[in-house]
């Protein structure tokens, strides 16, 4: 395997985008080794200090493909957003009280949601997509499948 480095790598201003495509032309991964030699070319490009339009646009290109992939391969099950939430208070180890302090919502907020009283509103939902770092649509999708919790 060649080296994925551009030879004009020393003056960004002289690479372009089909010299970066010549050698490791943009398209769907579909193995685990083109993935993880997608994953090192990325890694070559972020670390660069200045990127040039072509550099910049090309890695957007690849982490766009590499999402992709990613999504397919690690799907997200359906699972509603107050289920995902129980679960996610359940692994923090922090009670529901706790939980809500620091993610700025009210307790009972919080019970509602869990206990399938109330839909999580858009503001709860960024407050705890920040809260357990996580993306906000997770809280925002609702789906047809109910929860109730177990008693």
């Amino acid at each position: 395997m060649s080296t994925i480095i551009s030879k004009n790598s020393k003056s960004s201003a002289r690479v372009t985008y089909r010299t970066l495509s010549n050698e490791l032309p943009p398209k769907v991964i579909q193995t685990e080794a083109e993935y993880e030699r997608v994953l090192t070319r990325i890694e070559q490009l972020m670390l660069k200090s200045r990127r040039n339009k072509a550099e910049s646009a090309y890695l957007d290109t690849w982490v766009q493909l590499v999402e992709y992939y990613e999504s397919q391969l690690y799907k997200t099950p359906d699972v509603p957003p107050a289920q995902l939430l129980a679960h996610l208070i359940e692994v923090s180890g922090k009670t529901k009280a706790a939980i809500a302090a620091a993610a700025r919502i009210h307790p009972g907020t919080i019970s509602d949601i869990v206990n399938g009283k109330r839909s999580i509103s858009k503001d709860a939902a960024a407050k705890l997509a920040e809260y357990f770092q996580v993306d906000i649509s997770l809280f925002l999708i609702e789906r047809p499948v109910a929860f109730r919790p177990v008693a």
